[in-house]
């Protein structure tokens, strides 16, 4: 009821209250709790919540798992937590964890990478050994040159 009046921080102290008690967490008490979580953005809320879940043997609503798992900035412990213990969704699926470019580098903001020529119309210059003479040697020059 508190989860469907926006009230995550009633719902989290009423979950914190039933451990203190020593009560084991049904399923529908944990997934209002990881709801209140990822309402209130805290990720230590999200991964105590995901731990009780894996203590109690099930799995949150896949609504939610492809949310986490469509995340461009989840947290390692995150990540790891989910990779292994729980069906995988989005980014999960992939075999290599891929990350954004960091903003701080020049090249993400489109400056000069600082090597090679610099033109203003198409950005810095690369060398390129294999295509770096334009036109063949002349037959004669070529001729001489294996002899």
């Amino acid at each position: 009821m508190y989860l469907n009046l926006r009230d995550a921080d009633k719902v989290i102290e009423l979950f914190d209250k039933s451990q203190e008690a020593g009560l084991k967490p049904v399923r529908s008490l944990a997934s209002s709790y990881l709801e209140a979580g990822l309402r209130s953005e805290n990720t230590e809320i999200i991964i105590h919540a995901l731990t009780k879940f894996k203590e109690i043997g099930q799995e949150p609503h896949h609504r939610v798992l492809k949310l986490l798992g469509n995340l461009k900035h989840i947290p390692d412990e995150l990540y790891v937590l989910l990779r292994t213990d729980f069906t995988q969704y989005g980014a999960l699926m992939e075999r290599v964890r891929k990350f954004e470019q960091a903003s701080f580098r020049p090249a993400a903001a489109g400056q000069d990478k600082g090597w090679g020529a610099y033109d203003r119309n198409y950005g810095a210059k690369k060398f390129n050994p294999k295509k770096s003479p334009k036109r063949q040697l002349p037959y004669s020059v070529r001729k001489n040159l294996v002899q």
